[in-house]
């Protein structure tokens, strides 16, 4: 089974990048041929050629999304299930990749943002909860 880990984020945004932050630290920790890493940034939608290419089983977007708990908090969501929340700031709506990839299993992990404002660096509540957090994703694709 082929697993297609995507980091979304804006560099800039303060926890916003968390996304590409986990898929970073993923990719240096799991080293087995079956998983694949894309980070896609701001534009996940450039990416669908590669995505394609890999033809990936299950496909994992790690951003941001706003849901009720607190900063650092990890959930999983289905397509139909981020219909309900809100994704992070980037315009791409994730469901719509279902059209593109109709034989994939396609999930959100969203983490739970304390602050979207300016800045190039992680909240104190994030940056703190790092590893955690990072064990939490690690337990869900794997």
């Amino acid at each position: 089974m082929k697993k297609l880990i995507i980091g979304i984020g804006n560099e800039l945004k303060s926890d916003d990048n968390i996304g590409n932050l986990i898929l970073e630290k993923l990719r240096e920790d799991i080293k087995k041929d079956n998983f694949f890493f894309i980070k896609c940034s701001t534009s996940p939608e450039n990416y669908i050629e590669q995505i394609k290419s890999i033809n990936p089983d299950f496909i994992f977007f790690i951003d941001v999304a706003l849901f009720p708990g607190n900063a650092g908090d990890v959930k999983k969501f289905t397509l139909d299930e981020i219909k309900d929340i809100s994704v992070s700031t980037h315009n791409f709506p994730i469901k719509i990749l279902q059209n593109f990839f109709p034989n994939s299993k396609i999930f959100l992990i969203g983490i739970k943002p304390k602050s979207l404002d300016f800045g190039q660096e992680l909240t104190e509540e994030l940056n703190s909860k790092f590893d955690s957090i990072v064990e939490k994703v690690k337990r869900i694709i794997i």
